[in-house]
């Protein structure tokens, strides 16, 4: 027999001696170490004290299965009306010590329950909250060593010795690394500030030298007149100038006048 049907087939018995009504949904072995369960039951559908409801489920089963459970935390979802959560004691005893509910050493089970909304819009919908299948139990047990499956009850860890040491986390390979890597590279090239052009009006750039070679033309003349004022020039020196100085008419004419002043 295989270990998900010997598991299923001992869970039906447990689960019938509690006299509630219930259907196994899926039972799963892993690695033989991780167990899981997953089914449907019911609890009282006219009281609302869901939180009281969820712990004398609990309490039966673990008469039951002579096990001792943990209160831990509860709240309440969009499609659940109750959820709670509770943590196998593996230390041995009735009386749970919080202080070693949590010891890395010892293997680990849980049990989860929902409530769901059970009204007369969800009993249409919903045909196991019309037959009485209002709550949802999934139990996962987890074994920090290799599990005979073969042995009766063997997903249970209430009996399990506690290993040496704690086992090392285990890190698993990510075989899309190396894409994750190169698509968070791309996300910041992207993301990266576009150079800013040093010179965003090449315009007014143009203007500015165009102004300074205009300034540098006329300090050119004017350093050109104060010599000529200062020394007499010949005629021929005169026409040398109008030829070769590419100015504009009316500067032209302003020197010709000074030449003749200074003759």
């Amino acid at each position: 027999m295989a270990a998900e049907e010997r598991a299923k087939s001992e869970f039906n018995d447990i689960l019938s001696r509690i006299d509630r009504k219930y259907e196994i949904i899926d039972v799963k072995w892993t690695e033989d170490k991780l167990f899981e369960i997953k089914f449907r039951t019911q609890i009282q559908r006219n009281s609302e004290d869901f939180n009281a409801l969820c712990d004398e489920w609990v309490d039966v089963f673990s008469e039951v299965t002579n096990t001792v459970w943990a209160k831990k935390i509860s709240n309440t979802g969009p499609k659940i009306r109750f959820r709670k959560q509770y943590q196998c004691w593996t230390q041995g005893g009735k009386v749970v010590q919080k202080e070693l509910l949590f010891d890395a050493r010892r293997c680990k089970g849980t049990l989860d329950i929902k409530v769901l909304t059970d009204n007369p819009f969800t009993r249409r919908k919903n045909k196991h909250i019309r037959l009485g299948l209002n709550v949802v139990v999934k139990i996962n047990f987890v074994h920090l060593h290799q599990v005979d499956t073969s042995k009766r009850f063997s997903f249970f860890v209430h009996l399990c010795d506690p290993q040496p040491e704690p086992p090392k986390p285990v890190i698993q390979p990510n075989d899309r690394l190396p894409q994750l890597v190169a698509e968070m590279v791309q996300k910041g090239l992207n993301a990266s500030p576009k150079v800013v052009n040093p010179n965003p009006h090449p315009n007014e750039q143009q203007t500015h030298v165009n102004n300074e070679r205009k300034e540098q033309t006329h300090l050119f003349q004017t350093t050109l007149l104060d010599e000529l004022e200062e020394k007499p020039l010949q005629t021929t020196q005169h026409q040398l100038i109008q030829e070769n100085l590419q100015l504009p008419n009316m500067q032209q004419q302003t020197i010709q006048l000074r030449l003749m002043e200074v003759n």
